[in-house]
């Protein structure tokens, strides 16, 4: 595996808010202005983007391996057969 951790700025739509936590894992941002200033504020912080990207790396190995994934769709698919949860499938984090 990539011995590299890189901070991460995304825009926080669908997906990207499963993997990346506001200011632990990335920056998130909802338009190109916050954009902009989280890009400078990554730039400008050394400090910051190694943590950033270090507890992202972290996150990506432990909680989005195979073994995971398949442990959290096990997980949800029992409850829906016990009756657990609801009808939706877009709560369906695997």
């Amino acid at each position: 595996m990539c011995d590299r951790a890189l901070p991460v700025v995304a825009q926080a739509e669908g997906g990207v808010r499963e993997t990346v936590i506001d200011g632990e894992t990335g920056l998130l941002v909802g338009n190109h202005s916050e954009l902009h200033l989280a890009l400078e504020r990554i730039l400008n912080d050394e400090v910051l983007a190694r943590r950033i990207g270090a507890a992202a790396r972290r996150r990506a190995e432990s909680t989005w391996t195979l073994s995971a994934a398949t442990d959290r769709l096990e997980s949800r698919l029992v409850d829906l057969v016990e009756g657990k949860g609801g009808s939706e499938g877009a709560d369906l984090e695997l």
